[in-house]
């Protein structure tokens, strides 16, 4: 088209240098708009991958350089440890929590050498020792256990057979895993009814702790379904486990 419309006025000779003038300029006009959005998407690409760095550097250097940091516990708080005790915890809980409820402090280089001179790791057995005891006698105080047994013929609130030692003994092995012998057990009244009742536990030996407890054991005595009643229960849990 150029070409045409331009012979009238040039040449053949001038014509072809023209048309070689113009191929020149479009090569180097595309190659620099190619470049310019060249330096468009490096740019683009490169604001976006600083700010993607600039996002992830603090998540990864929690997740690596500070995952856990250590503290010292300047109070016992025994969901973490004892006082004096270096534990190791998450970075968050310890600015968050530990730290501004003064409970612990960061462990930099000689702060605990200053805070504890004379630490000795035996008082945070000793202290955990009576932590571990105390539950366990809060623990005795609300023991109980569930014994079923027959009833009467004759009266249906009363038992067959008045329950014995041994019926306690057995129910508390199994469910509790209290290694009560016949001479722990103390029944003030012969418990011959079904209801909820109290019996001494007295001198119960535990070798956790190598030492003696006297506690109250709650007993609630119900009445055992009829034999009948028991048969066709347990063809029903067969059943069911089988299916």
């Amino acid at each position: 088209m150029f070409s045409q419309a331009t012979s009238i006025f040039f040449d053949t000779d001038v014509l072809e240098i023209v048309e070689a003038l113009i191929k020149i300029f479009e090569k180097f006009f595309l190659e620099d708009l190619l470049f310019q959005h060249f330096l468009k998407v490096k740019f683009y690409f490169g604001f976006i991958l600083g700010m993607a760095f600039r996002s992830l550097v603090p998540i990864f250097s929690r997740g690596f350089s500070r995952s856990r940091l250590n503290v010292i516990l300047v109070k016992d708080y025994p969901l973490v440890g004892f006082e004096g005790q270096i534990v190791n915890v998450k970075p968050g809980y310890a600015e968050r929590f530990l730290i501004p409820n003064n409970i612990a402090v960061y462990n930099f280089p000689g702060t605990h050498e200053r805070l504890f001179p004379d630490w000795d790791e035996t008082q945070v057995t000793k202290k955990r020792e009576q932590i571990e005891l105390r539950n366990f006698v809060a623990k005795l105080d609300t023991m109980s256990i569930e014994i079923k047994k027959p009833a009467s013929t004759t009266n249906p609130t009363f038992l067959r057979e008045t329950l014995r030692v041994k019926d306690i003994v057995d129910q508390a092995r199994s469910s509790l895993n209290l290694d009560l012998t016949g001479q722990n057990v103390k029944i003030v009244e012969a418990i011959d009814r079904f209801g909820n009742f109290v019996v001494n536990i007295e001198d119960y030996r535990s070798e956790r702790f190598d030492r003696k407890f006297t506690f109250r054991l709650r007993v609630s005595v119900k009445k055992e379904a009829p034999k009948q009643q028991r048969l066709e229960q347990s063809k029903t849990e067969t059943a069911k486990t089988s299916a």
